[in-house]
C-alpha cells in the first residue's frame, strides 16, 4: 500500500513540473529554460544521493550481518566491503560530474 502512495506523489510531481509551458505567458515567463535546467540538476542530484546512500547502507548491513554470524571471517568480508563501497561512491561522483557537465552546456 505505501508504494501506491509514493506512486501517486511521484505522478503528481511529474504532472506539476511537466506542465510548465501551460502556465507560461509571453510577457512574463514563470519558468525559464534556465530555471528548469537547474531544477533538473538538483532533482537528479537528490535522487543520485538517495539511491547511492540506500545501496551503501544495504551493503554495509549485509557485511555486518555476515561478520556477526562468523567473526573469524572478518578479513574476508572487509576487502570486498571496502571495494564495493568505493565503487558505489565512484558511481555517485560520476553522476555528479555528468550532471555538472550537462548543466554547463
Amino acid at each position: 500500500m505505501p508504494q501506491n502512495k509514493y506512486l501517486k506523489i511521484l505522478l503528481l510531481l511529474l504532472a506539476t513540473f511537466c506542465s510548465v509551458d501551460a502556465f507560461a505567458s509571453a510577457d512574463d515567463p514563470m519558468f525559464t529554460s534556465e530555471m528548469v535546467k537547474y531544477f533538473a540538476y538538483f532533482f537528479g542530484v537528490s535522487i543520485t544521493v538517495a539511491v547511492g546512500t540506500m545501496a551503501q547502507s544495504k551493503v554495509a548491513t549485509a557485511a555486518m550481518e555476515g561478520i556477526a554470524r562468523n567473526p573469524s571471517a572478518d578479513d574476508k568480508f572487509f576487502k570486498p566491503l571496502v571495494v564495493s563501497l568505493a565503487l558505489m561512491e565512484s558511481l555517485v561522483i560520476l553522476m555528479f560530474a555528468t550532471i555538472f557537465f550537462f548543466i554547463q552546456q
